[in-house]
């Protein structure tokens, strides 16, 4: 679970490639998903191979002005999803 970032704050027409490709400078993804529902367009979940991918790509995009837009990157937190308070 330390391979997994989310990200929001997206510019709501980025594609998956875009994403990619912002993405794979800090190493070898497993998996992406983005949202594409009103609600969650904007977000994604990006799975990395490794967790010090996952780490480093967190630390670089938090903050990250992207088409004009400031990126939120988190560590995924599966406890606050099972356990929301």
């Amino acid at each position: 679970l330390e391979s997994i970032i989310y990200v929001r704050n997206l510019s709501r027409d980025i594609t998956l490639i875009e994403l990619q490709t912002l993405l794979e400078e800090f190493g070898p993804i497993y998996q992406i998903r983005m949202g594409f529902t009103y609600q969650t367009r904007g977000t994604a979940f990006i799975v990395f191979y490794n967790p010090k991918h996952a780490m480093n790509a967190r630390i670089n995009l938090n903050g990250k002005n992207y088409r004009g837009k400031y990126i939120i990157a988190l560590q995924f937190n599966h406890e606050y999803r099972l356990n929301p308070k």
